[in-house]
């Protein structure tokens, strides 16, 4: 094998590995796909359908949720009323927020 053959198997190999760390949820999860199809495909097709329908009908939720972990990452304001919304006392930060005056 020469050098530059050598050197073309050795990048493919870096990105399969790297490709595999970093999204080996979303292969394994096509290769299940894949192998539900390949026994039986009505049912491949059946599972296809219904992952999308899932995903556009939560797409808008992760966007939303997208959004505004964005937004919390540039106003401090927001992350702590995303922490008293978690603690289970967004009604008492906002009240404390009026008293304030700010």
């Amino acid at each position: 094998m020469n050098n530059a053959a050598y050197h073309h198997v050795a990048r493919s190999a870096i990105f399969a590995r790297r490709l595999w760390s970093d999204h080996r949820v979303w292969l394994a999860t096509v290769a299940i796909l894949a192998g539900v199809t390949l026994i039986d495909p009505s049912q491949g097709a059946e599972s296809l359908g219904f992952a999308a329908e899932a995903l556009m009908k939560t797409a808008p939720y992760l966007l939303l949720s997208i959004g505004l972990a964005a937004y919390a990452g540039k106003s401090r304001v927001f992350v702590l009323y995303i922490a008293l919304a978690l603690s289970g006392s967004l009604a008492s930060g906002l009240l404390f927020q009026v008293w304030v005056g700010s």
